[in-house]
């Protein structure tokens, strides 16, 4: 028997993702009795993949022998494999040579290839992370061993961890990020102690309507990933850092919050319907945030962004979030104010009032539904003594300083507020006036 054969794929594309241009050789080789096939993948006119090798299919076993050669090849078509909610922008450049033996129903990987440029943005996050250094891929899965993680300012973690598989299926996870110490940079004095890390940006988002949070966070400590795809346990835990800005709008609770909600809209008398994008989907997913608030860290309740009603506070708290696999969402934790501002407005009143240290939020579960402790006032200078024509009292309260306190309790959703006024420096007489 004699064969050969060629085959070409031109302008590729997966999903709107370009894979490039690819070209297959086969012939038949008598004395080894295989087919000998060799390839490459053409990327915007650039060889970036080959491969060469046999395939020996008298052969009951063993019947794969050949080498992969990545040189640069770019990933980005790795981005049509995912929801871009979760995962987009993917990026990065492969170098490096693989050994595929077995069979084609159980192929048998080993090799080492280097990911060099690596970048993703995480969709609940907001912001890009990028990875770089080499890769070993073996029988059963994938070893990364400190490979830095980048945010989009440069300061880099690492993770070590690996992707096991059984057959390239059933995949399972443990992958450690630590974002506590710095993976470039060094003590100069003792060049084998890395630096603890400043900090790391984990969160830059954009207000959009029903997001129950955004803004800029930074913060040190660990993330894990363990468990399998459809049955993912991830763990965190973090130290906010300075420049944390977070704001949970409060103006949307109570909503009719549903996914497969419709919205009608009349727009010039022509009805037509709009369907809600639906919310990630954590099924499978067990979600365990925890969060140690320190004052580095600015947290905003907006309770209305047109008249500016909101609270603005600087504090420190263990603060705990759950989802678990069926996407129900619950809060732990007491966050304590050290210093911040109530701009309180209601119609056409508004005015500044400072938070008293040590006022508290505390959440036993419903995130919507915390219990609110806050004590807040402003100061004024009055004359006191004019609230009474008694003789006696003229002499008392005459430009006094005088603090009016709203203080906030109950629900965060709904609080109560109420009002007091005092005066911590006027004598008896004063003091009798104003209560």
């Amino acid at each position: 028997m004699q064969y050969s054969g060629d085959a070409k794929i031109n302008d590729l594309y997966v999903k709107e993702q370009l894979v490039g241009n690819i070209k297959v050789n086969s012939q038949w080789i008598k004395q080894n009795e295989s087919i000998a096939l060799q390839g490459d993948l053409d990327y915007k006119n650039t060889q970036t993949f080959n491969f060469i090798g046999d395939y020996y299919p008298l052969k009951d076993k063993e019947n794969l022998n050949f080498n992969l050669f990545f040189s640069k090849t770019d990933i980005q078509f790795t981005n049509a494999f995912f929801s871009p909610d979760l995962v987009s922008e993917i990026k990065g450049l492969l170098n490096g040579t693989v050994k595929v033996t077995g069979t084609p129903n159980e192929p048998i990987l080993n090799g080492v290839v280097r990911l060099d440029g690596g970048s993703a943005k995480i969709g609940i996050l907001g912001t890009h992370f990028g990875v770089e250094g080499p890769i070993e891929v073996v029988e059963d899965g994938f070893y990364i061993n400190g490979l830095p993680v980048f945010d989009e300012e440069g300061n880099a973690g690492k993770v070590v961890g690996t992707v096991n598989h059984t057959n390239f299926a059933d995949f399972n996870f443990d992958l450690n990020f630590d974002i506590e110490e710095d993976a470039i940079n060094r003590d100069p004095d003792n060049p084998w102690i890395a630096l603890p890390l400043d900090k790391f940006l984990v969160l830059s988002t954009e207000h959009v309507d029903g997001d129950s949070y955004y803004g800029t966070g930074y913060a040190t400590g660990t993330v894990n990933i363990f468990g399998y795809t459809d049955n993912l346990e991830i763990n965190v835990d973090l130290t906010s850092r300075h420049g944390t800005l977070i704001n949970i709008p409060m103006y949307g609770v109570g909503e009719i919050d549903d996914e497969n909600f419709i919205v009608f809209v009349d727009d010039n008398k022509d009805t037509s319907t709009i369907a809600i994008e639906p919310k990630l989907d954590f099924t499978g997913v067990d979600l365990n945030l925890n969060f140690d608030i320190t004052d580095d860290a600015v947290v905003k309740l907006i309770f209305d962004e047109e008249l500016g009603d909101e609270i603005t506070a600087r504090g420190a708290g263990d603060i705990s979030i759950s989802v678990n696999n069926i996407g129900d969402i619950t809060m732990d934790g007491t966050y304590t104010v050290k210093n911040g501002v109530y701009d309180f407005a209601m119609g056409p009143v508004k005015q500044k009032f400072y938070i008293e240290e040590g006022g508290n939020i505390n959440w036993t579960g419903d995130p919507y539904d915390a219990i609110l402790d806050l004590r807040t006032f402003y100061r004024v200078n009055a004359n006191i003594a004019g609230l009474s024509n008694n003789t006696l009292a003229q002499g008392s309260g005459s430009h006094q300083q005088v603090l009016c306190y709203l203080n906030l309790s109950e629900s965060l959703s709904k609080p109560a507020i109420d009002f007091d006024i005092a005066a911590p420096n006027a004598d008896n007489i004063a003091q009798s006036l104003i209560t």
